[in-house]
């Protein structure tokens, strides 16, 4: 209970009883393909687990892969090289027309859903969120040269594969939702070992007028998002999973999300009241005397003032990669308002670079170092089949790198991306 009296305390928050939960032993499924594995750890030697589904971009420590259609029926893993400043495809070989021969390229039949590109730093991960006409939803893992790609495991067409996606160097987490003849969901709380090629079922979740998400993860637990489907803007619950003994025993956090909107970016928590127009950030810490009850501690709680705009119809928080936060306010009109938050100083600065074709607050995709990787602008383009015919539209879009200072400040001093695709 130590917890929940340290979130009382700091939060004032209503901490509600622990829900019964339903926990398939990690046992119950033996490994697919016929792999022996000796060991089953979830130690600190493959880093941490973070949110690697934020973006449509999908982030390395030294560029970003997107997929790009070149080719009718198909997508094209790209890649942009911070430290080259250039976006090419993900090929190696000479004078390759990247089509069906090449390791950048991807077929989807017609009809089919485009797949969605993430990394984890060790490898590529590539998901196809749901069934099609002819293909089942799938995650698929490749190289970070896009060798090697090859399906981990496969979903059946009734069943969809929902993020937010966290991953750390070796496992990834996801949430898969089954609806049953009569068009009644479940859902379950999976972990795909990626060294190992095996799916286990951690948790089935209670599916009586509930829905969820995972929303973040800290020290080696997951944070899962319960919602009452009768009232999806009332009462959530975070619960605390730890992907070695899954349960859902532990609820890190009861809050209402007509009052409240809540984020988990490791090692903080992020809390914004519009009614009480400010915004806090809590550092998140073990407790060394009492491990089993998780991160009981919570400590240097900064608040910020921000007069929120009663005006905007939406209003988000996004966290900063030097630890701050981003505050977006949408307006009917197609008004966007962002602002950035320095909980060190308590100071706010608007974001006045916006981009070019959409004269909105310019959109960071990455972070590089000290950097920025943003969208300066981007243009249509007419996709053509090698006949002639069009069979889509495109976009070409003008990356760009600049300074954290001066992306805050609006400073428009860019390093350009040479795009060579």
């Amino acid at each position: 209970m130590k917890r929940k009296k340290c979130l009382i305390a700091l939060l004032l928050l209503v901490v509600l009883s622990a829900c019964s939960s339903y926990v398939e032993s990690r046992d119950d499924n033996p490994p697919q393909n016929g792999t022996e594995i000796s060991e089953d750890t979830h130690g600190e030697q493959y880093g941490k687990i973070i949110n690697i589904s934020k973006s449509s971009y999908a982030c390395s420590k030294d560029g970003v892969y997107e997929l790009r259609s070149l080719y009718p029926n198909s997508v094209n893993i790209i890649y942009t090289d911070f430290e080259k400043a250039q976006t090419l495809v993900l090929c190696g070989q000479p004078n390759c027309t990247h089509n069906s021969s090449c390791v950048s390229y991807i077929p989807i039949e017609e009809g089919n859903l485009e797949p969605t590109i993430m990394c984890n730093n060790e490898c590529l991960i590539i998901v196809k969120e749901g069934a099609g006409p002819t293909e089942s939803p799938y995650v698929a893992v490749a190289e970070l040269n896009g060798s090697d790609r090859h399906v981990v495991t496969t979903y059946k067409s009734n069943q969809l594969l929902q993020g937010d996606f966290l991953a750390n160097s070796r496992y990834f987490y996801l949430i898969v939702q089954e609806v049953d003849d009569n068009g009644v969901p479940s859902f379950s709380l999976q972990e795909i070992d990626l060294q190992h090629d095996r799916n286990i079922e951690l948790i089935q979740l209670p599916n009586t007028d509930k829905m969820y998400a995972l929303m973040g993860a800290y020290g080696g637990s997951v944070f899962l998002l319960e919602m009452d489907t009768n009232n999806v803007n009332g009462e959530r619950k975070i619960y605390e999973i730890d992907p070695a003994n899954p349960n859902l025993n532990n609820i890190f956090l009861c809050y209402n999300a007509e009052q409240e909107y809540v984020l988990v970016e490791d090692p903080f928590l992020y809390i914004m009241q519009k009614e009480g127009n400010n915004v806090t950030r809590v550092l998140l810490s073990k407790d060394g005397e009492d491990k089993e009850q998780g991160y009981t501690s919570m400590e240097n709680q900064d608040k910020i003032s921000y007069l929120f705009d009663t005006d905007a119809y939406k209003t988000l928080l996004e966290p900063s990669s030097d630890g701050n936060a981003f505050i977006y306010e949408y307006y009917n009109e197609g008004e966007l308002r962002k602002t950035y938050l320095n909980f060190e100083t308590g100071d706010t600065r608007e974001i006045i670079l916006t981009s070019k074709y959409s004269k909105k607050p310019m959109q960071i995709l990455a972070t590089y170092k000290n950097r920025y990787f943003v969208l300066y602008d981007r243009k249509e383009k007419a996709l053509e089949a090698d006949n002639g015919n069009s069979y889509g539209v495109a976009f070409e879009n003008q990356y760009a790198l600049i300074s954290m200072n001066n992306y805050i400040s609006g400073e428009p001093e860019f390093e350009f991306i040479r795009d060579t695709v």
